[in-house]
């Protein structure tokens, strides 16, 4: 590098197993799409956008702290967790387990509910890096731990682990100018009242749903 010559900021990755380094960290914003199965929404709204935040810092041996907020008023969900991740040459590891709690209001024509509930989302992913682009591919299990729903004078609650279901997310970030552009998609197999938009279907057969996602790392 020539003398006086700024050095080149090393690339965070959000979602990238061995994403962060030691000490490092790295934010993002973007939006993601759920398209629900008519099954599940009948003549209802099929399409669910909703903005969200990331954010992760890297500890040593591996180890970083991820935060994650998803909001659309309706739905809304504040994940934390911890994440493990080893290099294997062409290929990186990670394990991860996030504690998730959604929240959600619904306040249209006289129709007043609040709802919350508590969910973990144990997993593991892999990736490899094609021509610059990072490619990963992650597993989690849903694991709901508590649920309540308030409508009117009425509510509805439970306090037990059971489980929801599991996704798999395949995603690509891939760097553009100072940052990472990421896309891909999650499938979901879940149950009907995973979360808020269907909190009062008495359903327990897994249901499946896509979720895309797009959006910039900094």
């Amino acid at each position: 590098m020539a003398l006086g010559a700024t050095p080149t900021p090393r690339q965070t990755y959000l979602h990238y197993p061995t994403g962060v380094g030691a000490y490092e960290w790295g934010g993002g914003i973007g939006l993601t799409l759920d398209i629900l199965s008519t099954r599940l929404v009948e003549s209802e709204q099929r399409f669910v956008p909703r903005l969200t935040g990331a954010f992760r810092y890297g500890f040593p041996a591996g180890f970083s702290l991820e935060a994650t907020l998803d909001a659309i008023v309706l739905v809304n969900e504040l994940r934390m967790g911890l994440l493990w991740s080893i290099d294997t040459g062409p290929v990186a590891w990670a394990l991860h387990d996030r504690l998730g709690l959604w929240f959600g209001y619904i306040g249209v024509d006289g129709f007043d509910t609040h709802a919350v509930g508590l969910v973990q989302y144990p997993g593991a992913s892999v990736g490899t890096i094609i021509a610059g682009h990072h490619l990963s591919l992650a597993f989690e299990v849903i694991l709901v731990h508590a649920q309540r729903v308030d409508f009117g004078d009425a509510s509805v609650s439970r306090v037990n682990t059971g489980y929801g279901g599991f996704s798999l997310r395949l995603l690509l970030e891939s760097p553009v100018g100072p940052g990472v552009l990421y896309y891909g998609a999650t499938f979901f197999q879940a149950s009907p009242d995973y979360q808020l938009w269907l909190a009062f279907s008495d359903g327990r057969r897994k249901l499946q749903f896509v979720r895309f996602h797009l959006g910039y790392e900094f």
